[in-house]
């Protein structure tokens, strides 16, 4: 693992501050404790921007 903001082809690896605050308020709103709990996880380890196409 690299420490790259972004990849071979230029695509970032990180969110913006809006698309992280989008990303967690969609997250905030899951019915299903499990999903809202694995998106949390990933905003707040910074893998979101890898799973998640704004």
């Amino acid at each position: 693992m690299t420490n790259e903001l972004s990849t071979i082809d230029g695509k970032r690896k990180y969110l913006s501050e809006e698309e992280l605050e989008r990303f967690l308020k969609i997250a905030g709103a899951q019915e299903r404790g499990e999903l809202r709990t694995f998106y949390l996880v990933l905003a707040y380890t910074g893998q979101a921007a890898v799973q998640w196409k704004p």
